[in-house]
């Protein structure tokens, strides 16, 4: 969330008279173009995240799986895939 919230306010506050080479946003006179183009950034990037983390939660799931045995739950997660406990039996 803060780097979205940062991304975006960059098209706000951005002032080319710190960077020559970058545009200024919103409240220095650049109209809405950065902001609408931080926008567009921010949400290919949030696609993409979110595509790329449902294939590996996929992958996962058809390999070894996303849980554990009921089994292994009802003896502890700690004894079964850990051979410990974390408290005194």
């Amino acid at each position: 969330i803060g780097g979205v919230i940062g991304t975006l306010l960059l098209g706000v506050f951005a002032d080319s008279r710190v960077n020559e080479a970058g545009a200024d946003g919103l409240f220095y006179g650049g109209g809405v173009e950065l902001l609408w183009k931080q926008l567009v950034a921010s949400a290919a990037v949030m696609g993409y995240s979110a595509l790329a983390t449902l294939l590996i939660v996929v992958l996962i799931h058809r390999t070894i799986g996303l849980r554990v045995d009921e089994k292994d739950e009802r003896e502890g997660l700690d004894r079964s895939q850990h051979a410990e406990s974390a408290y005194q039996a």
